[in-house]
């Protein structure tokens, strides 16, 4: 099903470019604070909307279970989004924030609604069993195939603090000698929102090997690779990268649209 909008929000359908603007999605509160506050600034940088989806993966195990029951459970769905969009206002930022709730699978979910998306933040499962197991592969499995682009947060971190900038450098970190040029449009145009400049480097052959030099006021940006969508998860090397960075790594689809203002 379709994500059901839960706000009173301006109908985004006369704008220009992808509907939802840019989708923080939210699986807890607060685990997912650092998500919320990097799709509103991404969202404010674009002169965009933000929608903050959360999506309920066990309302459809709850057929025949009893009225009150499932009454609770929804409440508290909507008070994970409730919670989210309060924060996101209380940023005070320009964006307008928008909520919606998609009832079925989490990765379903989000990748349907990356289809009316300019960009999708979520956060990364990180190397830790726990916050995968958790997670269950949905970030590996948005990231390989969504058809905008991905920004995945740092598992478990908070972004720098409102008076520092959130994004210092945007780092382009091609994988093969044929990436860099559409690498290049990608990360220059990036760099654009946030106004700062690009450096360029090669992600390491060996699965695992960190990228050095990076600090949480970096954006890397990364290709996904053209075989990703049929494998359904990313290569070793990007995985890699997605669990262990220590800042927001921006993945784009090997013929994607560019990140533009």
């Amino acid at each position: 099903m379709d994500p059901e909008d839960l706000t009173d929000t301006q109908d985004a359908a006369d704008r220009t470019g992808p509907t939802l603007g840019v989708v923080a999605a939210v699986g807890s509160w607060p685990r997912d604070v650092a998500v919320v506050e990097r799709a509103v600034q991404e969202a404010d940088l674009r002169d965009g909307t933000v929608t903050l989806l959360h999506v309920d993966q066990e309302r459809y195990a709850m057929t025949g279970a009893d009225e009150e029951y499932v009454g609770r459970h929804v409440a508290a769905e909507h008070e994970v989004l409730a919670a989210a969009a309060g924060h996101a206002r209380s940023l005070r930022r320009r964006a307008p924030v928008q909520t919606a709730l998609y009832v079925g699978s989490v990765t379903d979910g989000i990748l349907r609604t990356a289809h009316a998306a300019a960009v999708v933040v979520l956060g990364a499962e990180g190397a830790s069993p726990a916050v995968r197991a958790v997670r269950g592969g949905v970030t590996a499995a948005v990231v390989a195939r969504a058809t905008c682009l991905v920004e995945v947060v740092p598992a478990g971190e908070r972004l720098p603090g409102p008076d520092a900038p959130p994004v210092a450098r945007v780092v382009a970190a091609s994988t093969a000698a044929g990436q860099r040029s559409v690498l290049a449009d990608v990360a220059t145009a990036q760099a654009a929102v946030w106004d700062v400049p690009v450096e360029e480097v090669t992600l390491p052959g060996r699965p695992g090997t960190e990228l050095p030099g990076l600090d949480e006021h970096d954006l890397v940006v990364v290709l996904r690779g053209t075989h990703a969508p049929l494998w359904g998860r990313p290569d070793a090397r990007l995985r890699g990268l997605l669990d262990h960075a220590p800042c927001s790594v921006l993945v784009a689809p090997a013929a994607g649209p560019t990140p533009g203002p």
